[in-house]
Protein backbone atom coordinates (compact mmCIF):
# COMPACT_ATOMS: atom_id res chain seq x y z
CA UNK A 1 0.00 0.00 0.00
CA UNK A 2 2.95 2.29 0.82
CA UNK A 3 4.33 1.85 -2.73
CA UNK A 4 1.08 2.36 -4.23
CA UNK A 5 0.93 5.78 -2.63
CA UNK A 6 4.33 6.60 -3.09
CA UNK A 7 4.20 6.03 -7.07
CA UNK A 8 0.83 8.01 -7.25
CA UNK A 9 2.02 10.98 -5.26
CA UNK A 10 5.77 10.79 -6.80
CA UNK A 11 5.80 14.33 -7.11
CA UNK A 12 5.50 15.26 -3.71
CA UNK A 13 6.84 12.35 -1.70
CA UNK A 14 10.11 10.39 -3.65
CA UNK A 15 12.88 11.80 -4.40
CA UNK A 16 13.59 13.46 -8.23
CA UNK A 17 15.74 10.49 -9.11
CA UNK A 18 13.51 7.90 -8.21
CA UNK A 19 10.36 9.69 -9.55
CA UNK A 20 12.07 9.74 -12.84
CA UNK A 21 11.91 6.11 -12.90
CA UNK A 22 7.78 5.72 -12.52
CA UNK A 23 6.67 5.99 -16.20
CA UNK A 24 3.50 8.12 -17.29
CA UNK A 25 -0.13 6.63 -17.09
CA UNK A 26 0.15 5.66 -21.07
CA UNK A 27 3.79 4.46 -20.80
CA UNK A 28 3.06 1.97 -17.90
CA UNK A 29 -0.71 0.92 -18.47
CA UNK A 30 -1.60 -2.55 -19.46
CA UNK A 31 -1.84 -2.48 -23.76
CA UNK A 32 -1.75 -6.20 -24.60
CA UNK A 33 -0.22 -5.06 -27.98
CA UNK A 34 2.55 -2.99 -26.51
CA UNK A 35 3.54 -6.74 -23.77
CA UNK A 36 3.95 -8.41 -26.61
CA UNK A 37 6.43 -6.23 -28.52
CA UNK A 38 8.04 -7.37 -25.26
CA UNK A 39 7.39 -3.96 -23.06
CA UNK A 40 7.01 -6.26 -19.72
CA UNK A 41 7.33 -3.82 -17.31
CA UNK A 42 3.73 -2.82 -18.30
CA UNK A 43 2.48 -5.64 -16.30
CA UNK A 44 4.14 -4.46 -12.69
CA UNK A 45 3.95 -0.65 -13.57
CA UNK A 46 0.12 -1.26 -14.30
CA UNK A 47 -0.29 -2.56 -10.15
CA UNK A 48 0.86 1.02 -9.41
CA UNK A 49 -0.35 3.41 -11.43
CA UNK A 50 -3.63 5.10 -10.50
CA UNK A 51 -5.93 7.14 -12.81
CA UNK A 52 -6.43 10.08 -10.21
CA UNK A 53 -6.62 10.19 -5.96
CA UNK A 54 -10.19 9.06 -5.91
CA UNK A 55 -9.09 5.76 -8.10
CA UNK A 56 -5.82 5.17 -5.46
CA UNK A 57 -7.89 5.77 -3.06
CA UNK A 58 -10.48 3.15 -3.51
CA UNK A 59 -8.14 0.34 -4.69
CA UNK A 60 -5.65 0.66 -1.51
CA UNK A 61 -9.42 0.75 0.68
CA UNK A 62 -10.78 -2.45 -1.57
CA UNK A 63 -7.44 -4.31 -0.75
CA UNK A 64 -7.68 -3.64 2.90
CA UNK A 65 -11.25 -5.48 3.43
CA UNK A 66 -10.12 -7.91 1.28
CA UNK A 67 -6.84 -8.30 2.64
CA UNK A 68 -8.64 -8.66 6.33
CA UNK A 69 -11.34 -11.44 5.27
CA UNK A 70 -8.27 -12.98 3.57
CA UNK A 71 -6.34 -13.20 7.10
CA UNK A 72 -9.20 -14.32 8.43
CA UNK A 73 -9.48 -17.19 6.22
CA UNK A 74 -5.45 -18.16 6.49
CA UNK A 75 -5.89 -18.47 10.57
CA UNK A 76 -9.27 -20.74 9.95
CA UNK A 77 -6.83 -23.08 7.34
CA UNK A 78 -3.69 -23.06 10.37
CA UNK A 79 -6.18 -24.13 12.89
CA UNK A 80 -7.59 -26.59 11.06
CA UNK A 81 -11.07 -25.52 10.29
CA UNK A 82 -12.69 -25.54 6.90
CA UNK A 83 -12.58 -22.62 5.10
CA UNK A 84 -15.35 -21.78 2.47
CA UNK A 85 -14.17 -20.47 -1.01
Amino acid sequence: MAANFAIHFRDYVLPLELARIVPSIPEGCIQPSAILKGQWMRLIWSAFLHLDDSHVYYNMASLLVKGRGFCVEQEKWRQGESAEI
